[in-house]
Order: C-alpha cells, then structure tokens, then sequence
C-alpha cells in the first residue's frame, strides 16, 4: 500500500492476498480440507480488515486486491465444479457396474 498507511494493516491486507494464493495451490493439488481450513481463517481475516472503513489511500490497492480474490476464487470455484462433476460420473459408472453384476449373478442361479 502507500506511505502514511498503517504498517499492520498493510501487513494484514498482504497476508490476506498470500492465503488467496495458497487458496489456489491447495485447489490445484485438490487439496479440499486444507483449502476449507485456510478459507475459514481467510474469511475471518476478511472480516476484521473490513471492521474498519478503508481509507481514500487505501482504496486503490484494496480494490485491486479485491479483484484478485474474485477471480483466484472462481477459478477455484470452477475447478471444484469440474471435480463434483467428475466424481458424479466415477459414481454413475461403479453404479452401472454393480447393476451389472448384480444382473449377471441373477442369471446365473
């Protein structure tokens, strides 16, 4: 951020924008439980930087932080989606299998 700005929040907005970036790793290794754990933490870091109104000088570099959050998240968002839908299919094939197998053990007693 800018001079005059509050070190500790500046050191807490960046902090914010690490745990965005290890949001995004975690997801590309689908690492889910790790990624709900930091995205809790996240969350609340969040939600203290915002108990206090963002200053003129702060609004510029906050906004585009911002930005970054939106669009780390939908990607992740995204990736998420496609992995419920691959395992949806994954389930629809054992599912097939085992009517299958069921059929097949029928018509053999």
């Amino acid at each position: 951020m800018n001079g005059g700005l509050n070190s500790q929040r500046e050191q807490q907005w960046q902090h914010i924008l690490q745990m965005t970036v290890e949001l995004q790793h975690l997801s590309e290794d689908e690492n889910w439980q790790a990624m709900g754990d930091l995205e809790l933490r996240r969350g609340a870091l969040i939600k203290e930087f915002f108990s206090q109104p963002v200053s003129k000088a702060e609004a510029e570099v906050v906004a585009a932080g911002i930005q970054q959050i939106l669009h780390s998240d939908s990607r992740i968002l995204q990736a998420g989606k496609q992995q419920q839908q691959q395992i949806a299919a994954d389930m629809k094939k054992i599912s097939s299998g085992r009517q299958a197998i069921e059929s097949y053990t029928r018509i053999q007693k």
